[in-house]
């Protein structure tokens, strides 16, 4: 609502101006028509923006004889209006009521923006609880993935030392096979050393006795016993 449709007025001074018969009155119009409150400057006095067109609209007589029916109203041409007389009367207990009005309204205004602070406060208080719950659920799916990593880094690495000793082993067995066939070939080297020495010595053997044979034959001790045989026969 606008400030040049608005007059700022306190309860005492909206009961006066609409006639009501009391400020309480004058704070349930308010409420019905949901004006806008304010605090003074002083914390304490509350001020309502009332609709200047209630303000210009004409006031009944009789609601304003209403508000205090023990005085009496004045008679025509007294020169005194009936707004008056009531604003006169106003100045007393209404008055004082007006201002216990203000002051619990204030209080209650006061109460409303300390309860609307603890309300903000708490809110924030949870949305930050929500975020440390988010993160802290982050975290943990984090440290989770980091665990299930880590075990299966374990597991590959359980399974390459598993293959690397398979592959010693198997290399170890490799190197004793090797090892037996070079201690075989070795036995078969000396055999075949040793199976030419003795064809050698069997074919030096064979020559000599062949030489000899040769030279018995040629004239040798084969002709003289042939000539001896022959020698004894005649």
């Amino acid at each position: 609502m606008p400030d040049d449709d608005t007059r700022w007025m306190t309860y005492g001074e909206v009961r006066d101006a609409l006639g009501l018969p009391s400020a309480r009155a004058a704070l349930a119009r308010s409420r019905r028509g949901n004006w806008p409150r304010r605090l003074h400057n002083d914390g304490k006095l509350v001020r309502v923006g009332v609709p200047v067109v209630l303000l210009a609209a004409p006031r009944d007589a009789s609601r304003d004889a209403s508000r205090n029916p023990s005085v009496p109203q004045p008679e025509a041409g007294s020169g005194v209006t009936a707004g008056v007389t009531v604003g006169i009367k106003t100045d007393g207990h209404d008055g004082a009521l007006a201002g216990r009005l203000d002051a619990a309204e204030a209080r209650a205004t006061r109460a409303e923006g300390e309860a609307a602070a603890w309300a903000a406060e708490v809110i924030e208080q949870r949305e930050r609880a929500a975020r440390a719950e988010g993160e802290a659920a982050a975290l943990q799916d984090a440290m989770t993935h980091e665990r299930a990593e880590r075990a299966a880094a374990q597991v590959e690495r359980d399974a390459v030392a598993d293959e690397l000793h398979e592959q010693r082993h198997g290399l170890a067995l490799a190197e004793g096979e090797a090892e037996a066939l070079r201690g075989s070939l070795a036995h078969e080297r000396t055999q075949s050393v040793m199976e030419r020495g003795r064809a050698e010595r069997a074919e030096r053997a064979r020559d000599a006795a062949e030489g000899e044979a040769a030279a018995w034959m040629a004239g040798g001790p084969f002709r003289r016993a042939v000539r001896a045989f022959l020698w004894r026969r005649g």
